[in-house]
């Protein structure tokens, strides 16, 4: 019974954890959600969306320099 509330405590705090992840799209949510399902290393997942980032900013960058 212990271990059923502490398992409960655990879920809970997750999912808090969960829900303050700051995503700006569909693809950030989708690599959350596979790193919740194949029990990925949240540092490895956090790295990927970094570089999405920043490789998505220089794309608009680029676009805005090309069109001026």
């Amino acid at each position: 019974d212990q271990i059923e509330k502490k398992q409960e405590s655990i879920d809970v705090h997750k999912k808090e954890i969960e829900s303050h992840r700051v995503t700006n799209d569909g693809l950030e949510r989708s690599l959350w959600d596979i790193k919740d399902v194949y029990d990925l290393e949240t540092e490895e997942v956090e790295k990927v969306v970094c570089e999405k980032r920043l490789f998505q900013d220089l794309r608009s960058k680029g676009f805005k320099s090309d069109n001026n």
